[in-house]
């Protein structure tokens, strides 16, 4: 049985331990292997009112779809639903539908991007079961990537940089974690002598207690956001924050003004790829007297 294990969307949560799991019950991984770039055109060709983070998804869906018998994606709200009584963007609340009503795909695996030792096993259980029919194989698989469900000790970030003022950088994960979505900003902001602290390198509880706090109600990508946005502004190094969002996310936007709105700290809601995007990093790095 060949599986399909697209590399986007917090891939790097949770990729490299499903990888080993799935390989172990002598399933075939088949993952992307076109450029990054050739995924996000196909995306965009196909979805261009979608966020660039769900284009390039999308974009690596299908190029696997012909290739394999089923698909591992992403829940990243475990748990959420569509109309639980407040605004949520479908594509984070309900990935596999949302794909599964636009393209003709193989079967859709929905597994949570958190990984822990008591749900993430149980999940895995139930869908190495499904799969291979052999729940002896899938026991003993599991005893053997048990460790590797352990909370792994967080690095420290870079807080500082010689000659650059450091920023908190908050905004959904999705779009924090993707290395190259971000790259481009990235090397704007050092143009302007702006360092970038990512918010998705903080260490993940605590941010999430500092977003429960002001957010208890709301989606996990979004009391990530809003923790990680108030986890950084108490940092001293950190002199102020911009919140970034892609553009086609109405949410992820708002989210990102109320965060500013809240702020003690300077701070500053982007949309990448927006036309005035340099002249409004210039402006933020001059009010931090860069």
């Amino acid at each position: 049985m060949k599986i399909g294990l697209p590399d986007t969307l917090r891939y790097q949560r949770y990729g490299a331990w499903w990888e080993a799991f799935l390989t172990n019950l002598g399933l075939e991984i088949i993952k992307p292997s076109l450029p990054l770039e050739d995924s996000l055109s196909e995306g965009a060709r196909l979805m261009p009112s979608e966020p660039v983070t769900v284009q390039l998804f999308v974009g690596r869906v299908l190029e696997l779809a012909p290739l394999v018998d089923a698909i591992i994606v992403p829940d990243l709200n475990p748990g959420a639903e569509p109309g639980m009584g407040q605004a949520v963007d479908p594509w984070m609340v309900d990935l596999a539908s949302m794909l599964s009503r636009r393209f003709s795909l193989p079967a859709l695996h929905s597994i949570p991007t958190r990984l822990n030792e008591g749900e993430t096993s149980s999940f895995a259980v139930r869908l190495g079961v499904a799969m291979t029919q052999n729940t002896t194989l899938v026991r003993r698989s599991m005893d053997r990537m048990q460790t590797g469900l352990k909370p792994a000790k967080p690095s420290e970030p870079v807080w500082a940089k010689a000659g650059f003022s450091s920023i908190g950088l908050v905004g959904d994960p999705s779009l924090l974690e993707t290395d190259f979505l971000l790259k481009n900003f990235i090397a704007l902001l050092e143009q302007f002598g702006l360092h970038a602290v990512n918010a998705s390198e903080m260490p993940r509880e605590k941010v999430l207690e500092f977003g429960r706090k002001k957010l208890p109600d709301a989606l996990e990508t979004d009391v990530e956001t809003v923790g990680g946005a108030a986890f950084l502004e108490g940092k001293a190094s950190i002199l102020g924050l911009i919140a970034l969002a892609p553009a086609n996310a109405p949410l992820q936007t708002k989210l990102g003004q109320d965060i500013v709105k809240r702020a003690r700290k300077p701070s500053i809601q982007l949309e990448l790829g927006s036309a005035a995007l340099e002249t409004k990093v210039a402006a933020f790095a001059a009010l931090l007297g860069k």
